[in-house]
């Protein structure tokens, strides 16, 4: 633009007005060079310290390093020196036996069946839990709901057939320990305690085995001479 400025003054025919002109833009072109240098000065006086630079684009570059490194394990470790080695983890002589590709894919196919007979044995033991498929085109009818399913008690009926189970249950023990008073009481209760029927202080006197059996040969006796 000042070029131009000065090419359109030169065409003028007024040769006063054109040195004014000129004038003019030497003046405009000095204060611009002293905003610049101003600018420039004001630059100048920020003060950056070059080693803390380089220190933090080291540390910027070893972590960058770092967490490449952790992201990407299959990478191999670059190595800059020549006589830099290290032993192999897996090779070394305290290294646990590594099994074979066959005998790694035998103990794998192993502990899928294993896994796949645990959750049939499940399955077969638990009947009333559902059904678990990805498959969305998966269907099957329910196994009690069926139309030849026998009929299912509901939640009332049940809990009534429960508590007359139960009720049997008792009777029927009672009626045992009615009928066969010498067998023993079980408890698992340990202060729970009874007296003796046969030894207490109202019982009648009881017959040793001595006693019992002379008893009986004396009978067997007297039953014989009857007899006879």
């Amino acid at each position: 633009m000042i070029h131009q400025r000065i090419m359109g003054s030169k065409l003028s025919t007024n040769t006063e007005t054109e040195w004014e002109l000129v004038d003019a833009i030497d003046d405009a072109e000095d204060v611009s060079n002293e905003d610049t240098s101003d600018e420039y000065s004001d630059d100048d006086e920020e003060e950056y310290d070059e080693e803390e630079m380089k220190l933090i684009l080291a540390e910027t570059k070893r972590l960058r390093f770092m967490a490449d490194a952790f992201l990407h394990p299959e990478k191999p470790v670059p190595r800059t020196g020549l006589c830099l080695c290290d032993g192999c983890y897996y090779d070394r002589p305290s290294a646990p036996a590594r099994l074979g590709k066959e005998e790694a894919d035998e103990a794998a196919q192993i502990v899928s069946d294993a896994a796949s007979l645990g959750r049939l044995a499940h399955d077969y033991a638990h009947p009333e839990e559902p059904c678990v498929t990805s498959d969305p085109a998966a269907t099957a009818r329910s196994y009690y709901d069926r139309y030849s399913a026998e009929p299912q008690l509901t939640v009332e009926e049940a809990e009534e057939q429960a508590r007359i189970i139960i009720d049997i249950e008792a009777l029927r023990k009672a009626a045992r320990d009615y009928l066969h008073p010498e067998v023993g009481v079980t408890h698992t209760d340990p202060v729970c305690f009874g007296r003796n029927y046969y030894a207490r202080s109202t019982a009648p006197e009881q017959l040793s085995y001595e006693d019992a059996e002379e008893q009986a040969h004396i009978l067997a006796d007297a039953k014989a001479l009857e007899e006879r």
